[in-house]
């Protein structure tokens, strides 16, 4: 897996961490909820705590232009909304790229490429971003830790604020689960589109076990199965 692959394949841990789409703890056994959520914020505020330490194993696959990368192993670790760490190996099992993420700094190194890269999350840079640092970023907006401050706009969506005018739109399902979720910058144009399947429990707080993350401009499409979720150190 080249480097350049692994920057794009950054997209799809973007979702699986998100505080306010992707996963959170994973209890065993799940509760079955009593009735439909009536408060979309409240449910998302509830994924957001659930966060810290959660660890998760996965397989990601990116599909573009050029065509499709082999499925490749990743790691990713979070400490808390906001914190986390990223790692994609290749097939072979050497670290292709490690990023780490602070609020808004973030470190990424390239060990293959012998290349380290340090700077600050910048929202309003998202769209005009090179791919690269895009992903970064992109990763990075999605794990602010600030679901409190979503709006709710039906029973079962809410926006939600991502800087420089960029928005998320969060739909969630019955039983508050995150199905999809659509980025936009301040003038409405699609950034990212994630969809989330394979939940494989009723909880609000469960982990979705298949993301598909459409990048509409690249006109590339990143898939990823979750293969094992844990919490703690």
């Amino acid at each position: 897996m080249s480097g350049r692959a692994a920057l794009g394949s950054v997209l799809a841990a973007v979702a699986l961490a998100l505080p306010h789409a992707g996963c959170a703890r994973l209890a065993a056994p799940a509760p079955r909820i009593a009735a439909p959520i009536d408060d979309p914020v409240a449910a998302l505020v509830a994924r957001e705590r659930s966060l810290a330490g959660l660890r998760l194993s996965l397989r990601i696959r990116d599909e573009g232009p050029d065509g499709a990368t082999p499925a490749a192993p990743a790691f990713l670790a979070v400490e808390r909304p906001g914190r986390l760490r990223l790692q994609v190996l290749s097939l072979f099992g050497a670290t292709v790229l490690d990023l780490e993420i602070a609020g808004d700094r973030f470190r990424l190194r390239l060990p293959m490429q012998s290349v380290t890269r340090r700077g600050r999350v910048d929202p309003t840079a998202l769209a005009a971003a090179a791919e690269g640092d895009r992903m970064v970023m992109a990763l990075a907006l999605l794990f602010r830790g600030d679901a409190a401050a979503c709006v709710a706009i039906s029973a079962r969506s809410a926006r939600c604020p991502l800087g420089g005018g960029a928005t998320a739109t969060v739909d969630l399902d019955r039983a508050g689960r995150p199905v999809r979720e659509r980025l936009a910058d301040a003038g409405g144009r699609p950034l990212l589109v994630a969809e989330y399947a394979g939940y494989e429990a009723p909880a609000p707080t469960a982990v979705p076990r298949t993301i598909v993350l459409s990048d509409p401009r690249r006109g590339a499409t990143t898939r990823v199965r979750v293969l094992r979720v844990r919490t703690g150190a």
